[in-house]
């Protein structure tokens, strides 16, 4: 059975318009990737395919929610993901992918959007993964993995070190 096959694009089939295809996506997604960045979600992809003669594009539109783990205190927490994406098909004998553009054989039957799904799901992750704040604008994490953090750098007296270097006679 081929992997992803919900998620193949029939470019022969198609007249030359726009097409709207949407997709759900999930952890069973997810588990296809191995050793992925996500590895749970709920998501949803609209893809809007304007279909010419000479070149194609695919215009993605993501919303939903990922599990992600806190950066801060390692707990999972579910970050919101929104993001919009353009990428150009365009038919060329030489297959290739050059940033936004994507260059396919002229006799390609069907497209499949599964890695480049699951590639903008990562790509619209924050850097920094931290929980978001609450209503009263305290910090979402938990409270006590925050206490410990605080104290355990409230202890550290770096000038201590120095001062057993500098006691040291060296000559």
């Amino acid at each position: 059975m081929k992997k992803f096959i919900q998620f193949e694009i029939p470019l022969s089939g198609l007249k030359e318009g726009t097409h709207q295809f949407d997709f759900q996506i999930t952890k069973d997604f997810f588990d296809q990737f191995e050793s992925g960045l996500i590895t749970d979600g709920n998501l949803d992809v609209g893809v809007e395919f304007t279909k010419h003669s000479n070149v194609s594009s695919f215009k993605f539109e993501i919303n939903g929610l990922v599990d992600a783990e806190c950066d801060r205190c390692l707990e999972h927490y579910n970050q919101t993901i929104e993001a919009t994406r353009t990428v150009l098909l365009k038919y060329s004998d030489n297959p290739r992918e050059e940033a936004d553009v994507i260059y396919i054989l002229p006799n390609t039957v069907a497209f499949n959007l599964a890695n480049y799904i699951y590639e903008f799901i990562c790509l619209a992750m924050p850097m920094r993964k931290v929980h978001p704040e609450l209503e009263d604008g305290t910090s979402g994490c938990n409270p006590e993995t925050t206490k410990f953090l605080s104290n355990e750098n409230a202890e550290k007296d770096t000038g201590s070190i120095w001062d057993q270097l500098n006691k040291l006679n060296i000559n």
